[in-house]
């Protein structure tokens, strides 16, 4: 390249612009301001191709390939920098309810690393939880099980990068099991939904519970289409000295649903873990 820079009007000038677009913007600022009536059309090598420009011209002309490059620049340490959205966490309360219950509102919680977003929820309902918040609460009458699905997505996501992270939380709608002991071994309804109880399916496997009876009847009772073990295990011994009884037991939430009853026959006066 030339070590010395002809004047824009100096005849048979040739320019020899550097590569790399800053360095051309800085090798044609330095020419001479020309006047646009007396603009010289001079030859241009760059990248060993010759061609012929006007001083003018090559200056408007380099500047967009500085601004080119700027923001090339700019796109490539933004998609360094970038985050792409995640949800860490997704939950729903209530998430459990006893089947023949009906749910008037669910709260959905979506914890995610860009709170700048917001949440989308779709499945079971349709809501948003606005950006900088984490929770929204979705009026409704669910009966049955519902899925909610939230979704983040960022438009400005640099391409190539991942746009959208989406996490589903379910609304779920459960027999409940009781265990316990009671001071009859003809217990009624209001008896047995005083146990302890908890949320279960079919294929929850086999109850656990520590009681301690002073002189009293242990119950359990489950769904009757649910199975169930032979045998009770009292502490290190298994035992089938119980009754069952089916009938259709009306749960706290007014549903009817045929129960197995099974009681002990025999008054228990020691603490242990009983396995039904």
């Amino acid at each position: 390249m030339s070590e010395t820079l002809p004047l824009a009007t100096e005849e048979g000038a040739i320019l020899y612009l550097p590569q790399g677009a800053v360095a051309r913007a800085q090798y044609i600022d330095k020419l001479p301001p020309v006047d646009p009536g007396d603009d010289a059309i001079l030859p241009v090598v760059q990248g060993g191709v010759a061609y012929n420009a006007s001083v003018s011209g090559l200056r408007q002309r380099v500047r967009a390939e500085v601004q080119d490059d700027i923001e090339q620049l700019s796109q490539r340490i933004a998609s360094l920098e970038y985050i792409p959205p995640a949800i860490t966490a997704i939950r729903l309360s209530p998430a459990v309810v006893e089947r023949g219950d009906t749910v008037p509102s669910v709260t959905v919680t979506v914890e995610r690393n860009r709170l700048d977003l917001p949440a989308d929820i779709s499945g079971a309902a349709t809501a948003q939880i606005p950006a900088g918040e984490t929770s929204v609460a979705i009026p409704g009458l669910w009966a049955a099980d519902a899925g909610f699905i939230a979704t983040v997505r960022d438009p400005a996501a640099p391409t190539g990068h991942p746009d959208t992270a989406t996490a589903q939380a379910n609304l779920s709608f459960r027999w409940r099991r009781f265990s316990g002991v009671l001071n009859t071994h003809t217990p009624t309804d209001a008896d047995i939904l005083a146990l302890s109880s908890e949320f279960a399916t079919a294929s929850s496997g086999r109850k656990s519970a520590t009681l301690s009876p002073s002189g009293q009847y242990v119950v359990y009772a489950q769904p009757a289409d649910w199975p169930i073990a032979a045998s009770v295990t009292v502490g290190a011994v298994t035992s089938t000295a119980f009754t069952d009884t089916m009938r259709m037991l009306v749960n706290a939430s007014g549903a009817a649903v045929p129960y197995r009853i099974r009681v002990l026959t025999y008054p228990i006066t020691v603490s242990e873990e009983f396995i039904f």
